[in-house]
């Protein structure tokens, strides 16, 4: 039974109870007293019993069993309806001129959710960069609680989650980006010494998040260099230069969070190919020589581009044609090397790319102090992770993927010590970055994208 199939199925196993209900009578109260005809509310259910109820009463719906959420449209004597319903653990509402675009980012992140669990794709990173409205801010109706469940489900267990903390220093950190197991990016001035004024930035009062990323988020005048054509996908949220080579994109005043994201975003591609270098090179019948590795696949939630870009193509993920798997050369040197360390003493080492696995190098990252928060800060971008790679020896290779707690760990480090080369040569380094730069693969939603509740009968 897959863990997808045993994660829905339990939903319907649980005892619904007669625990009290969850929503204040408050919220009730106000729903009430809300002008129009008709609500778009998300609401959390807690079992079989009470999805059915909430659908019964819906006059339209849409179920996100990932999260275990139902998102529908009431009209306000069934909303009130469900006042008190025990089943029911949270409501949220879905303003009426933007329920449309908070539903789509949704219903990406449960498409991310599914691609990964049914093996369609191996998404390598998740990029969740919104294109805010600064009048709609932290709003009680944008949805964002909903949102951040879902990026907490996806980035605690299913793929690494960067996700932009919002712009406008003076509104905060966006609600959607307050989940702990995210990792949340900052923008920088191009000097990486200063937080720019248009970016929120974490609060030093609260711990939210373990890791923190910094990138460059100032504007830039910078060209698509594969296209030469930087205004492929103008009009939409993101263009090709930002995708391919994020950091001399033409990006445009005053930059922001968003942006800077996309950077963070880029730069895990080393880092999987890396990884994906270290998992066939451990394994016994690899064959010296040319090797196939896993191609780096990065999704954009709500950032349309234009398909047609010719600096794209090949270049889709979910498309016939496509740039053909990553391949390096394998030296019996390197991996008689890398074997005799780990296997020669019985190192416990967890190499596969993961969502543990890229936390762990990206705390190898050049440490900064932007803020009194209580996370670990670091400074990202391309280069930073490039020079990382190059340097990268056994001792860096235990502190990422080793098991800390065997008793035996101090030893391995001892060991570790007495070899000072990095584990790879500068040349797969470098083939890693071409492989990134020129046909790393790439997954979006199309914007032509229908209404949903617009035309919910």
């Amino acid at each position: 039974m897959s863990s997808a199939f045993r994660f829905i199925f339990g939903l319907f196993l649980l005892d619904p109870g007669a625990a009290a209900a969850a929503v204040p009578d408050e919220f009730w109260d106000r729903l009430a007293n809300r002008p129009g005809l008709n609500f778009v509310l998300s609401i959390k259910y807690k079992d079989a019993q009470a999805r059915g109820r909430i659908i019964e009463a819906a006059m339209g719906s849409a179920d996100l069993p990932f999260i275990n959420r139902i998102v529908a449209r009431f009209e306000p004597e069934q909303a009130l309806s469900l006042q008190g319903d025990p089943g029911i653990e949270d409501v949220e509402v879905f303003g009426a001129s933007s329920a449309d675009r908070t539903f789509h980012k949704l219903l990406e992140l449960y498409r991310v959710y599914l691609y990964q669990v049914s093996g369609r794709f191996n998404i390598s990173a998740l990029n969740f960069s919104q294109n805010v409205n600064y009048f709609d801010r932290n709003s009680d109706e944008r949805g964002d609680k909903t949102i951040a469940e879902a990026l907490e489900v996806l980035g605690s267990r299913v793929v690494p989650s960067l996700v932009a903390v919002g712009d406008g220093a003076v509104f905060g950190v966006g609600s959607w980006a307050r989940s702990r197991s995210v990792i949340p990016v900052v923008a920088t001035a191009h000097d990486g010494k200063s937080i720019t004024s248009n970016s929120a930035r974490p609060d030093g009062e609260e711990a939210l998040w373990p890791l923190v990323l910094y990138a460059d988020g100032e504007p830039t005048a910078g060209l698509d260099q594969a296209s030469q054509e930087p205004s492929c996908g103008e009009g939409s949220h993101l263009t090709a230069d930002q995708m391919i080579h994020p950091e001399t994109a033409r990006i445009p005043d005053p930059g922001g969070s968003s942006f800077a994201t996309f950077k963070a975003t880029s730069s895990l591609c080393p880092i999987q190919q890396y990884s994906e270098l270290l998992r066939v090179m451990l394994r016994a019948r690899t064959p010296v020589g040319l090797v196939e590795v896993e191609p780096f696949v990065s999704y954009y939630v709500d950032s349309p581009v234009n398909r047609k870009c010719p600096a794209l193509m090949y270049r889709w993920a979910d498309q016939r044609h496509q740039f053909g798997a990553p391949q390096y050369p394998i030296t019996a040197e390197n991996k008689v090397k890398l074997d005799s360390f780990v296997s020669g003493n019985s190192v416990e080492l967890r190499a596969n790319y993961s969502i543990p696995l890229v936390k762990a190098f990206l705390a190898k990252l050049p440490e900064v102090t932007m803020t009194d928060a209580k996370s670990t800060e670091r400074a990202i971008s391309a280069g930073a992770v490039l020079a990382m790679l190059r340097n990268f020896r056994f001792t860096d290779l235990l502190d990422v993927g080793a098991n800390r707690k065997n008793v035996r760990f101090a030893r391995w480090k001892q060991l570790a010590e007495n070899n000072g080369k990095p584990i790879v040569e500068g040349s797969l380094i470098d083939a890693i970055q071409a492989y990134c730069e020129n046909q790393s693969l790439f997954l979006v939603l199309p914007d032509e994208e229908k209404a949903f509740f617009q035309h919910m009968e």
